[in-house]
Parts: structure tokens; C-alpha cells; sequence
């Protein structure tokens, strides 16, 4: 059984099959109560004409192996085992030219480089872009220089409250680590 064969598994059966009966059905769509937390309302919805979900309560989806991972708790590759197996079929095994991929054990390394006021042309226009002057921002943002892996990028910055920062550029929304929230006194 391959991937694409997996994904045809109907999640509309696959639910019936775990005990969970669809409280409205309208055309293609059906309503239930969510299984993968206690709810009145139904406010899960299956499309069984793309057999795919959608919890309106959390904004979590996907196809029925996403839906599998998150009721069972369990990898994609399990889920897909566990798929296989209720259609009474074994997986085709996995091939690769490569041969084994080592999995990386951790995401690139990101340093900090510098911090100081914004003076660069490149963020001066974008933040122009946005409509905001330097001197509104200056006491908020800085220009932040970090790399990550042996290349360098530069952003607006500002510190969030556990002592990372949260960056912006045209391309780029993220943070330098630690992730918290940022509050002004």
C-alpha cells in the first residue's frame, strides 16, 4: 500500500469505525463533535468529497493520517502502519538512492552577531513601507545582525521578555531564542 492509497482511506468510515456518528450532514460536508476533545456543538467538519478535516474550535486539519497522528498520538509512519493494517495490507517498503538519511539531530545553529540603532538603508525603506517613521519606533527596535548556520542576515528587532528577540525583514518573521511574549512597562 503506498501513500496515495493510505489517503483515500475515508475519514467519514475510519470515524464511524472508532464510534463517532456525524451529528448533521449537509451535501458533501459532515458536522461532528469533535474527537479529539469534549464538546456540545459540533464544530468538526469533514469534506468527504477531498477527505479532509477541519476543527473550527482549534484551526487544527488535514487528511486522515494528520487526523490518525492526532487521535492516536502517535508519528506519521505509525499512523500510516496503523492505516495499512485496518485495510488488512502491508506497507510497500520505503526506497531511496541515497540510501539511509541521517536525521539531523538539531535545527541550524543561530547566533547573535550585534545589536544597534537602525541606520540601514534596506530597513529604513521597509519600515517606511509599513508607515512608520524612525523616530516612532527608535526606542522600540534595533537592528539585529544574526547567523544562522555560516550565513548572515540582519532585521528589525525588538526583546522579548525571557532575553531572545523577535525579528522582521521583508522575508523573514521569526524569533532568536528564547520564544516569549513582550510586554512595555
Amino acid at each position: 500500500m503506498q501513500l496515495h492509497d493510505i489517503k483515500q482511506v475515508s475519514i467519514v468510515d475510519y470515524l464511524a469505525q472508532a464510534g463517532f456518528e456525524a451529528k448533521l450532514i449537509k451535501g458533501v460536508n459532515y458536522w461532528y463533535c469533535s474527537p479529539l476533545r469534549s464538546e456540545l456543538t459540533p464544530s468538526f467538519k469533514v469534506n468527504a468529497e477531498r477527505n479532509q478535516w477541519y476543527d473550527f474550535a482549534t484551526g487544527d486539519h488535514g487528511d486522515i493520517i494528520d487526523l490518525v497522528c492526532a487521535l492516536q498520538h502517535c508519528t506519521t509512519a505509525e499512523a500510516m502502519r496503523r492505516l495499512a493494517a485496518l485495510k488488512g495490507v502491508r506497507l510497500a517498503p520505503s526506497f531511496s538512492f541515497g540510501g539511509i538519511t541521517p536525521v539531523r539531530s538539531q535545527s541550524p545553529s543561530m547566533e547573535l552577531i550585534s545589536v544597534q540603532a537602525v541606520k540601514h538603508p534596506k530597513l529604513l525603506l521597509y519600515l517606511s513601507e509599513r508607515g512608520l517613521q524612525p523616530s516612532d519606533v527608535s526606542p522600540f527596535l534595533s537592528e539585529v545582525y544574526y547567523r544562522v548556520s555560516e550565513k548572515c542576515f540582519f532585521a528589525l528587532g525588538f526583546p522579548n521578555d525571557a532575553g531572545g528577540w523577535e525579528l522582521r525583514n521583508p522575508y523573514f518573521k521569526g524569533c532568536f531564542a528564547p520564544k516569549a511574549i513582550s510586554t512595555r512597562p
